[in-house]
């Protein structure tokens, strides 16, 4: 049973033996440092159900604490005297005990050179299991050991304990993520994208990253790929009396893993997700907004999806394939986003904030080139189709004539472009693949809009369509009141 006189009798009879585990460099291979951790030397039937945090939690709840832990660290420094200059070491230091004191008595440079350490190569490993009692008071320590030259971790962060405003509030130097995360990371995308963001987070507060627990070469290669500065756990080395060197299959494990360029893993991009977005549909809705308040016609969701429909089934029915297909209906539907910033340079503005937005999505580049570039080139004044996703979009674009597009109520203060819109009856976009046609047959009812009148507006853009259906291999024809007028 654990209790008060057990732990007086291991402090006591200095019933604690250091080990001490690699942590290793995931872009060197070299080791970095080692984590000194204590074992208990308990009678068989004490280490049974005694697990080390119920010790140290006992110890907190008796008072006993700081003398454990005092221990443990003379344990530890003893153990590790002969350690290189320049390798760390990570001592476990409790929240509540590092402010005593006893606690700055005890770590000065006189009482490290005793052992030949650095302070500099002293990194205080902060353990959550118990709270902070006074945050203000904490800092204010950790801040006088900084100065000193100690360096800083918070344990476990990602789990429960390890809170988001602590990390903020403490700044420490390393975050040590918790083993639950890294645990068969290779098939969890939710913990994938857990660590890149804290890897993007640790990049941009100049903090440095562990990975606690790994346990497989699978999980080791994921932490590589991601950009992860450093590893532990029992794949890499286990903790041992003596500051081991790594195995001989390790090392050249590691060096497989570093030497071969990791094989980026991209999300899907389907356009269900695209047309899920919140930040993408606000965009639309803004810039659809804002051009109604200049006087153009409608270019809201209705709009992108009826270009985003119309540029998948141009391609389809060229028989392109499935990607091509998905990639210009997507380009289809976030073609008019920058309209929510100006409507001059719409298409280039746009380019530029889907670039953004798939990069963040974590979209594969080359997918993102393709749906960029078609964005980017479907202004008749700017842009030219290249290939297949930006030709589709251009035809899907400068076809949608339709009377539900204008929105001005008053016929008599119709513009030119509404009155081209208004005097669209039907329109219909054919593809025919057999004869490498597409066609846009419009009726115009002539009392609003003469023929010479659409032709104003729109020559420029049917003769964009007619380059555009070029790039597919294929003709354009339009037919205007049953004649053909290109």
């Amino acid at each position: 049973m654990l209790n008060e006189l057990l732990i007086e009798e291991i402090i006591k009879e200095e019933r604690i033996s250091p080990v001490y585990q690699p942590i290793v460099s995931l872009s060197t291979g070299e080791i970095f440092g080692y984590e000194a951790l204590s074992r208990f030397d308990l009678q068989r039937n004490e280490s049974d159900t005694v697990s080390t945090r119920d010790i140290f939690q006992t110890a907190y709840q008796n008072g006993q604490l700081w003398d454990l832990e005092r221990l443990c660290r003379k344990k530890a420094l003893e153990g590790a005297r002969h350690i290189s200059h320049g390798l760390k070491l990570f001592l476990n230091v409790s929240p509540n005990v590092i402010h005593d004191n006893q606690f700055r008595s005890g770590f000065t440079n006189k009482y490290l050179n005793k052992y030949g350490i650095s302070a500099t190569d002293v990194v205080f490993e902060l353990t959550e299991h118990m709270a902070i009692e006074n945050m203000d008071s904490f800092k204010s320590v950790l801040n006088h050991y900084r100065r000193q030259g100690y360096e800083t971790a918070l344990d476990d962060v990602g789990a429960g304990e390890s809170g988001l405003n602590t990390l903020l509030a403490l700044n420490p130097t390393y975050l040590k993520l918790d083993m639950e995360i890294i645990r068969d990371i290779e098939k969890h995308h939710n913990k994938r994208s857990l660590v890149k963001a804290f890897v993007q987070f640790a990049n941009t507060s100049n903090t440095i990253l562990i990975a606690e627990g790994i346990e497989t070469e699978k999980e080791l290669a994921v932490l590589i790929e991601l950009g992860v500065d450093y590893g532990q756990g029992f794949y890499l080395g286990r903790p041992e009396p003596q500051l081991s060197p790594l195995r001989a299959d390790i090392r050249k494990t590691l060096s497989g893993l570093l030497r071969t360029p990791q094989k980026t893993v991209y999300q899907p991009l389907t356009l269900k997700k695209i047309m899920k977005s919140d930040e993408i549909n606000q965009y639309i809705d803004s810039g659809n907004l804002f051009l109604e308040r200049l006087g153009y016609t409608e270019h809201s969701r209705v709009h992108s999806a009826k270009v985003s429909c119309t540029a998948g089934k141009i391609l389809a029915e060229l028989n392109y394939s499935e990607e091509d297909i998905e990639l210009a209906r997507i380009a289809g539907y976030m073609h008019d986003i920058g309209n929510c910033v100006n409507r001059t340079d719409h298409a280039h503005t746009g380019g530029i904030l889907a670039f953004q937005i798939l990069t963040r999505m974590n979209i594969d580049p080359a997918k993102i080139a393709k749906i960029v570039g078609a964005i980017g080139n479907h202004d008749e004044r700017t842009g030219c189709a290249t290939e297949p996703i930006s030709a589709a979009l251009i035809i899907a674009d400068k076809t949608d004539v339709r009377r539900n597009r204008v929105r001005n109520p008053e016929k008599t203060d119709f513009d030119i472009h509404d009155r081209v819109n208004y005097a669209a009856v039907s329109s219909e976009l054919q593809i025919r693949p057999d004869k490498k046609e597409i066609q846009l047959d419009i009726e115009l009812d002539n009392e609003i809009c003469s023929i010479m009148d659409y032709f104003e507006i729109f020559l420029e853009r049917m003769l964009m369509c007619r380059r555009a259906a070029e790039v597919l291999g294929c003709t354009f024809k339009l037919i205007a009141n049953g004649s053909q007028v290109l």
